[in-house]
Parts: C-alpha cells; sequence; structure tokens
C-alpha cells in the first residue's frame, strides 16, 4: 500500500502498483519528460516544507520521504497522510535532490544516441508555475544547492496546467484527478501520494492535445518570466538564534538572488523579521556579525 511505502526507505526506484497508471515516457524533441510532484507541510512554497518527492518517466521511477522538522499543517496532514513520525530518520531535502538527479544522469545516458548529444530533462509539474517549480526553487536555496545543478542537465520546466486551460473550454475543471478522468475514462484513485500522481500526470500530459500545447521554459527563461509576473519573494531559511524561518531580504528582489545561485548565501542583509524580533542579520557564509543581538 501507499502507507507502507511511504514508511520505509524510498531513496531507491519504488515498485509500481499493478492498479496504478503507468507510462514509460518517450523521448522526443531532445527532452526527457520526467514528471515530478511534491507533497509538502503546508499550500505556501516559501514558508512551508517538502515531505515527499515522486517523479516518473524516461525510466525513472523515484519515491522519498523527506526530513523537516517543520511542523505538518492538520489540512496538509488530511490530504497525504504523512506525519512527522514517518520522517523521523529519512535524508533531508538536499540529499533526496542529489538521488533524484543522479537517476537523471542515468536516464540521459541511458538515451543519448551514440555520438550525439544527451537530451535535455523535461520536469512536468501540474500547476508547477505557481507551486511545484517555486518550491523547487526555495528548497535548493534553503540547502544551500546552487542552480548550476539543474542547467548542467538542461534541466527545463512544463507546467500541464496551462496546456489544460488551453486545450479545453471555459467551466471545466482542470485539476489532474479530472484531467486523468477525461484521458482514461477512469477515476484517479490513490491521489495525493507523489508518486502516484506522477504516474497519473504523465498519462494526462502525453495525450496528445495536451502535449501539442505544451509551453516549455528553459530555467533561465522561467526564472527571467516570473520575475517580472510574480517574483520568488521571502526568502527563509532557519534564524540560527530564534530558530524561526523568517527572513527578508531589505536589499534587493528574493528572485535576483535566486537566479544567481550561490550568491545567495553571500549577501550581507538578510534579516530575521521572525515574531521573535531576535535582530540577528545573515552576514556572508552565514555567519552572524558579533553577538547577532540588533543586527551588531
Amino acid at each position: 500500500s501507499s502507507r507502507t511505502r511511504r514508511q520505509s526507505d524510498l531513496m531507491c526506484p519504488a515498485k509500481s502498483n499493478s492498479d496504478t497508471p503507468t507510462s514509460a515516457a518517450p523521448l522526443f524533441d531532445g527532452f526527457l519528460p520526467v514528471a515530478f510532484d511534491f507533497e509538502t507541510t503546508g499550500v505556501s512554497a516559501a514558508r512551508d516544507r517538502v515531505v515527499q518527492v515522486g517523479a516518473f518517466g524516461a525510466g525513472i521511477e523515484f519515491n522519498s520521504l523527506v526530513y523537516t522538522s517543520k511542523k505538518i499543517a492538520d489540512g496538509a496532514h488530511k490530504v497525504h497522510g504523512i506525519s512527522a513520525a514517518d520522517l523521523q530518520g529519512k535524508p533531508a531535502f538536499g540529499e533526496v535532490l542529489g538521488a533524484f538527479l543522479s537517476e537523471c544522469d542515468t536516464a540521459r545516458q541511458q538515451h543519448t544516441p551514440r555520438g550525439g548529444q544527451a537530451p535535455k530533462v523535461l520536469l512536468v509539474a501540474h500547476n508547477g508555475n505557481a507551486f511545484d517549480f517555486r518550491m523547487l526553487m526555495y528548497e535548493m536555496h534553503r540547502h544551500d544547492v546552487g542552480l548550476d545543478v539543474l542547467r548542467a542537465r538542461g534541466i527545463h520546466f512544463w507546467d500541464t496546467l496551462v496546456s489544460a486551460r488551453a486545450v479545453n473550454s471555459k467551466g471545466t475543471s482542470n485539476k489532474l484527478g479530472a484531467l486523468f478522468e477525461q484521458v482514461t475514462g477512469d477515476s484517479m484513485v490513490g491521489a495525493h501520494d507523489a508518486l502516484f500522481d506522477c504516474k497519473a500526470l504523465l498519462r494526462v500530459a502525453h495525450h496528445p492535445p495536451f502535449s501539442a500545447a505544451a509551453q516549455i521554459e528553459s530555467l533561465d527563461a522561467w526564472l527571467s518570466r516570473i520575475s517580472t509576473k510574480s517574483p520568488l519573494r521571502g526568502l527563509d531559511v532557519f534564524c540560527p538564534r530564534c530558530k524561526d524561518d523568517v527572513w527578508d531580504n531589505r536589499a534587493s528582489n528574493a528572485d535576483q538572488i535566486l537566479q544567481h545561485g550561490e550568491a545567495a548565501k553571500l549577501r550581507p542583509d538578510l534579516v530575521c523579521m521572525s515574531k521573535a524580533q531576535c535582530g540577528w542579520v545573515l552576514w556572508p557564509s552565514r555567519q552572524p556579525r558579533g553577538d547577532g543581538v540588533g543586527g551588531g
């Protein structure tokens, strides 16, 4: 069952259940489509944390729980059923991301034609522009993972919600479950398990009307677009003094820091703005200046 799967160490590729939708994502137009999905502690990409990572496609079947000390909201727990006890002893996000990218490397090697170029990895997420892609950016920043690890693999983004809205008439439900039923005629039983959702999403993504309407963006094109339309704001890391996770960037937009990857941890202008008002300032290399009180 999905519950048993969650409670085991899920860093290894998961087994498929016979009652879950499966699809091998073929290589097309130089891309390897890989559906991915996060289960999280809540609904805010900026404030919440990932608790499960799932990915499926191009020979990849990845499923891992992710440790976080952040409290799982009751509403989120009711949706995915993951509890704090399930996360004890599980790897942190940075380790999980590294394991997933390693599988992407293997898939790229396997699909590289002799004497040709390795395909790019196309991350496919439903409502990715508003949530999954953003959550990926925030979690990478929180764990000091630079964006070059994505650029090196030619990571591109495709939000299937955008395609569904372009294809379906106004008033039609574009939720993943509704789209899965539209494509397959079957109900999507087992939703809100990250891996299951990925398998369902890939079935939807390969449906010709939706795949034909795909709007694929490179990482940097995506960052450039959202920096003007809906910037990534409120980059947050744990304050080393009050242990809260609310920081305010007073010098420049958060999206500008993210676009420079590793430069994020070198800026001296992130200030703790938690309710505790402890006043610590995040200085270069994340070392507080002086005793940290009042920023001095």
